[in-house]
């Protein structure tokens, strides 16, 4: 307990750049670590007798990434908010790649392809997670990457230490040895001393006598090697995004919570998966409730509430995401979604919607920025209706749901008026399929949805002596527009799937 403390603090010195800069006006250094009630693993409990605090401070200067605007070029940025240059100071980096650019040549008059070498704290540009990382721990990235690496500093160089001087088997011993000046000449801290059918690692030497051959004081700590950490280590991420893990031996386990949360990792609860994605950092989660937000700044990044969003790139300008969504692709500016719908894109300036599917925001008001009331103002998209149901009789009516979940129809904000066409296809078991084309409007003002007429522009196909009709139901539900398809003729009862493409155009007659 001379050694353990209640908290570790583990950081570089903060640059001077605009984008460490963000971090700093949060009270964070990029890529920094902060262990509170430090445990061997998740199922022992702190100790009672670890107080006081111990900081590791680098003088070298943590290094977020930058994308150059208009490309995907990534790289460090040494510039304020200004956009004057800063002197970066000591920079620890990896040369990480390359990239191919155009710079002109006077010898030919003309431009010519160059291989820039590029600086990142990651060994490789796009890291996964077995590369290496120079940050203390996760840090969610200013760019898009396939996983944060496991192998930060921490992890690679702390870790095991941490673990042994926590373990219930760590012991500190203090002895008189008889040190002579080869002994002191050629000693390394990281030496491993044998004594009594133990390793000890060497902590202080105090009071030897140069020179003189004389009983001195040393202080050693038991070197513990295989300390269990958790039940299994990240080893690698499937495609859609999950950790793997695997035990001591080398054989694939299922994740667990501890072990996820613990190596950095976003856990899902309800699936019971450890994603790559929108890591935690290392640090005790937010507990944001209620919208994820990513702050207006001159610069794309994460941030630390959006490490709630699982599956997901966000990247941009204020980025408002209700909590509990998940396979998120959010990039451009002033971009919101109001509700969970487990799945939305959303890209360009000005988007408001509660919608899954894609939907790209045509910019603001006046083309003003200022005009932040008038959220949504024109933009454009794409979802997804369908139906998997059984007629019983002719004229039977069938709703139709978003993305087939029972129960969710088409809200529409205030003051909103949609242009829609409608890509429809009805299909039965047996191949036989109806196609038809349709365009529609739908509105809502003070509350109240409105619909025109369905107008059928084509139709082809047939399935027997079936015919389908489309219509638009606002009275049940007046907050609501449902999509209906009506059914007659033929022989019953009938089984068919519904398939409709929404493509709609967005317009907002106030805020």
């Amino acid at each position: 307990t001379d050694l353990q403390k209640g908290k570790f603090q583990f950081t570089y010195t903060a640059g001077e750049d605009f984008i460490s800069k963000l971090y700093k006006n949060v009270e964070r250094v990029y890529g920094d670590y902060e262990a509170v009630g430090y445990t061997i693993n998740p199922d022992t409990l702190p100790s009672d007798f670890a107080i006081g605090e111990q900081k590791i401070s680098l003088v070298t200067r943590s290094s977020p990434m930058g994308v150059v605007k208009g490309s995907g070029y990534v790289m460090p940025v040494f510039l304020n908010d200004q956009v004057e240059f800063v002197a970066p100071g000591p920079r620890c980096l990896f040369e990480a790649g390359a990239h191919s650019i155009l710079l002109y040549d006077d010898s030919s008059s003309s431009p010519k392809a160059q291989n820039i070498p590029v600086l990142n704290h990651y060994s490789v540009i796009n890291a996964d997670i077995d590369d290496l990382d120079l940050n203390w721990a996760p840090e969610i990235p200013t760019y898009n990457i396939t996983s944060n690496p496991y192998r930060n500093l921490f992890n690679e160089y702390w870790r095991t230490y941490m673990n042994a001087l926590y373990s219930p088997e760590a012991r500190m011993m203090e002895a008189h040895f008889a040190l002579t000046l080869s002994d002191i000449l050629t000693f390394s801290f990281a030496d491993k001393i044998w004594i009594q059918d133990s390793y000890w690692r060497i902590i202080e030497i105090t009071d030897y006598k140069v020179g003189m051959y004389e009983s001195t004081k040393v202080k050693l700590l038991k070197f513990l090697e295989d300390v269990e950490d958790c039940t299994g280590t990240p080893v690698s991420v499937s495609v859609n995004g999950e950790v793997n893990f695997e035990d001591a031996g080398g054989d694939p386990i299922e994740p667990s919570q501890d072990c996820c949360v613990r190596y950095g990792y976003n856990w899902d609860e309800v699936n019971a998966i450890c994603w790559a994605f929108t890591p935690t950092g290392g640090r005790p989660s937010s507990g944001v409730n209620g919208t994820s937000t990513v702050p207006a700044s001159r610069v794309n990044k994460v941030a630390e509430q959006t490490r709630a969003i699982v599956n997901s790139v966000v990247n941009g300008e204020s980025v408002s995401i209700i909590d509990g969504n998940k396979d998120m692709l959010a990039v451009g500016q002033r971009l919101e979604l109001t509700k969970d719908v487990q799945g939305s894109t959303m890209l360009g300036k000005n988007v408001y919607t509660n919608l899954p599917g894609i939907h790209v925001g045509g910019g603001y008001r006046g083309g003003n920025p200022a005009n932040v009331n008038y959220t949504g103002w024109a933009q454009f998209g794409q979802f997804t209706l369908q139906r998997l149901t059984t007629a019983a009789a002719s004229g039977d009516t069938f709703n139709l749901y978003i993305e087939g979940v029972a129960g969710e129809y088409i809200e529409l904000a205030d003051d909103t008026v949609w242009s829609v066409v409608m890509n429809a296809s009805i299909n039965d078991s047996l191949g036989g399929s109806v196609t038809s084309l349709h365009q529609f409007t739908l509105s809502k003002f003070a509350g109240l949805a409105n619909a025109s007429a369905v107008n059928t522009l084509s139709t082809s196909g047939s399935i027997g002596a079936f015919s389908f009709t489309f219509d638009i139901d606002t009275t049940t539900n007046t907050d609501q527009h449902r999509i209906r398809v009506a059914i007659s003729g033929g022989a019953y009862p009938f089984a068919f799937l519904t398939t409709a493409s929404i493509q709609y155009q967005q317009s907002k007659t106030s805020t």
